[in-house]
């Protein structure tokens, strides 16, 4: 069995209108399992301004939530065309690791920062081949802005990319997306494996009108995508803005070994080198059995299309279980963890190839015996005031489902001037602070504590300055020696 294409919605329906600034919603399809993968693409096309304001995102400039629907949701770099009017930008969100939790709490929406151009969500869903099934980032997005084709038939090109095998699997799902100014329908799509998922035209009335089209493609071995095209049927000859990404379903980890919930020591890095790699290394070899867990950030990771690959200096990987992205500096922060390490590794290294990416800082902790993710969250949050501190918070508020949950949340932020986090809201502790060069341009830490008794937890830190922060926590129940894990609980909460 392979991975299937479940149902796919979209707001507006296809030669619909729709404006921003949002929010947007969404209804997913029916019918649903816990499990199934849906991507949030959003199109915005802004006729006078582009870049940052036009963004679509589930949190809007003034940290406002959009709606969630209660998913744990990731989000990838944003694609951009602005060298010619009219701008047009894409952002793809998905609810990885887990997938859906099993229930909506609403339909999950969409916003940008301002104005009443044409927006437009779509929610493709994919199911996994079985059950219990976990999802992690595999290759992307690759971006690309493409010129005006030429008749007469008006193709457009996304390259192919290479899928890596990610935990011994080898079961991706791969989506692509063009998109341009103009009402264009698509056909005629082309290339071995490919299929169109639709267009989805959106005639707002108070700009221009917009098109965007999806295609997919499932994969039961690594290697390459091939290419895919794709005519522009009606108003051919519009230039755009193309993505391609993969993911991969993975079988959930099992512990070696019975939590106990306690740091054991941590470690850290920074660099300022370009398309190389990065180890984070505490004072001892780790200890086998141990969970890893880990807050990293890099900046302009979206340039060559690669996610980020971290393995122990021993060679084991480790699961990349939330990704969040800052638009206006173009950063990305990951939440990383394996719950049963193996061997002794003397650190953590992280990998990404592109010339471009500049892997800025990592910070990992070693936590006792083996654990399961209770709870995870956070967001991307635009600094309102660049000049006086901050208050940030990741999102939600959750509450553990057992006792003994070790606690870890990392955070990022980067203007001019930040050198330090105030302090950690109790009972987070500040564990460490790394100030990446060049000094003063940006900080990243690690917090942590242990809770004793189930109560609600909300992560939140003070920053010295205002500016994009990425916030972010993990809550790690202590599992049972030798596993099964015990299931995902379907919780309703929200993350961005």
């Amino acid at each position: 069995m392979a991975i299937t294409l479940f149902g796919t919605t979209s707001t507006p329906a296809d030669n619909g209108a729709q404006a921003g600034p949002g929010p947007v919603a969404v209804t997913p399809p029916a019918s649903m399992l816990a499990g199934d993968l849906p991507f949030l693409v959003g199109l915005y096309r802004d006729v006078d301004v582009g870049g940052n304001t036009g963004i679509p995102n589930l949190f809007n400039g003034s940290n406002v939530a959009a709606e969630h629907g209660g998913q744990r949701w990731s989000s990838a770099q944003p694609v951009f065309k602005e060298a010619v009017k009219p701008f047009l930008t894409f952002k793809v969100h998905y609810a990885g690791w887990t997938g859906f939790n099993g229930a909506w709490a609403a339909n999950p929406s969409l916003t940008v920062d301002t104005g009443v151009e044409a927006l437009s969500a779509v929610m493709p869903v994919f199911r996994p081949t079985s059950a219990g099934k976990r999802w992690v980032p595999n290759i992307g997005p690759v971006t690309a802005n493409f010129a005006a084709p030429t008749g007469p038939n008006f193709t457009v090109t996304v390259p192919s990319i290479t899928t890596l095998t990610k935990h011994g699997s080898q079961s991706h799902v791969i989506l692509a997306g063009v998109a341009t100014g103009d009402a264009n329908t698509w056909g005629n799509i082309s290339g071995t494996g490919w299929t169109f998922i639709g267009h989805f035209r959106n005639l707002n009335c108070a700009s221009p009108d917009q098109s965007l089209a999806l295609m997919y493609k499932i994969q039961t071995a690594s290697g390459a995508s091939l290419d895919v095209t794709l005519d522009q049927l009606t108003l051919g000859g519009d230039a755009g803005v193309s993505f391609i990404m993969a993911m991969t379903e993975v079988d959930a980890p099992v512990a070696a070994a019975a939590g106990a919930g306690t740091r054991v020591q941590s470690g850290k890095a920074t660099s300022t080198a370009a398309g190389t790699t990065l180890t984070a290394s505490p004072a001892a070899a780790f200890t086998a059995g141990n969970t890893i867990v880990g807050y990293l950030n890099t900046e302009a990771p979206g340039v060559n299309g690669n996610t980020h690959d971290v393995s122990t200096t021993t060679g084991q990987e480790l699961y990349i279980v939330k990704r969040e992205t800052s638009d206006r500096l173009f950063d990305e922060s990951v939440l990383y963890w394996h719950p049963n390490l193996t061997g002794a590794p003397t650190g953590v290294t992280l990998t990404h190839g592109g010339a471009d990416s500049v892997l800025r800082a990592m910070i990992v902790h070693e936590v006792a015996g083996g654990t399961e993710i209770d709870a995870l969250g956070g967001r991307r949050w635009t600094g309102q005031d660049a000049f006086s501190p901050e208050v940030i918070s990741a999102y939600p508020t959750v509450t553990p489902s057992v006792a003994g949950c070790y606690c870890f949340g990392g955070a990022f932020a980067a203007t001019a001037g930040n050198t330090d986090w105030y302090a950690a809201i109790a009972p987070w502790l500040e564990r460490e602070v790394l100030e990446p060069p060049p000094a003063g341009d940006s900080i990243i830490s690690s917090f942590d504590f242990v809770q004793d008794a189930p109560a609600a937890v909300t992560f939140e830190a003070t920053a010295d300055l205002g500016a994009d922060h990425l916030p972010m926590f993990l809550i790690l129940r202590p599992a049972v020696a030798g596993g099964p894990f015990p299931p995902w609980r379907p919780r309703i909460q929200e993350s961005a």
